[in-house]
């Protein structure tokens, strides 16, 4: 096996132990007999369980991120608020059900979670509401209201819903589906009150 995919193998054993177990009980040893190698194999990838433990959060930070950003666009263009909204919170349920042990990490954390991983959950977090205020913001202008709605309050109504909803479709799959979320959502967003054609 190449370096690159045994590291990876390597980080994919971490991630199922993590999530199955914690981080608690992780071990250099626990990580080579689960992986079907030694341990010098082991720590030919990470210099120690310090190093190891950096690349998996680093991994999964990124994949969750890169995921974010194809969920939550920077410019919104000529598009409906309400259509971006929940084509939004679509592509990040999906994204949830493609990696769901990457969004277990995050959404439903393991015993044994280092701090180091949420500082770094956190600052995300908060990358993710200060995009989403803005999106809320422009949102709102553009479909005409409701008139007064406060968009940092919504904006994190939001966050709290998709996050909630992410949680759902992990622990209880079969009784809250994406098409039941997203149904849910269009349902919803479809009963908030626009300003008429001619007041926008």
């Amino acid at each position: 096996m190449r370096a690159a995919e045994r590291r990876e193998q390597l980080l994919d054993v971490t991630l199922d132990l993590v999530v199955d177990r914690g981080f608690h009980v992780l071990t250099i040893e626990a990580v080579a007999q689960a992986a079907g190698v030694t341990r010098p194999i082991v720590y030919k990838q990470f210099a120690d369980m310090p190093g190891l433990v950096k690349a998996l959060i680093d991994r999964e930070e990124d994949r969750a991120i890169s995921q974010l950003a194809r969920a939550i666009p920077n410019i919104p263009g000529d598009r409906d608020p309400d259509d971006l909204l929940v084509e939004g919170l679509q592509r990040y349920l999906e994204a949830v059900h493609e990696a769901p042990k990457t969004w277990r990490l995050i959404l439903l954390p393991p015993e044994g979670v280092p701090a180091v991983f949420h500082e770094r959950t956190n600052r995300t977090r908060r990358n993710v509401l200060r995009q989403l205020e803005k999106l809320a913001s422009w949102g709102i202008e553009r479909r005409g209201g409701p008139k007064g709605l406060d968009s940092e309050l919504f904006a994190r109504l939001l966050m709290e819903m998709a996050e909630d909803s992410a949680r759902l479709i992990l622990t209880q799959p079969d009784r809250f589906t994406i098409e039941r979320i997203v149904s849910f959502a269009k349902t919803l967003m479809g009963a908030v009150q626009r300003a008429p054609a001619n007041e926008k």
